[in-house]
């Protein structure tokens, strides 16, 4: 579960980035309000990710730390050797 929170908070992240960056882009719906409207509609998941987040078992916050920091080494690692 927290692995899919962290997911989900960069989900949001990433949809009122794409909206700042590209405000002209064709959109199959609008949110009322611009970016302010969708960052308030964005704010409650956030929160409540967050939250999961905080209060699951500690053991499973360090599988979890451990997971992220593993998967950029990775990332990293092999982005590394596929580059000419």
């Amino acid at each position: 579960m927290w692995l899919y929170a962290l997911a989900l908070i960069l989900e949001f992240a990433a949809l009122i980035y794409v909206r700042i960056r590209e405000p002209d882009m064709h959109r199959p719906y609008r949110i009322p309000g611009g970016v302010a409207g969708l960052a308030l509609l964005s704010t409650p998941p956030v929160l409540l990710c967050a939250v999961s987040m905080v209060l699951c078992p500690r053991p499973t916050q360090f599988l979890g730390i451990a997971g992220v920091v593993a998967g950029c080494l990775i990332y990293y690692a092999g982005g590394a050797r596929a580059q000419p």
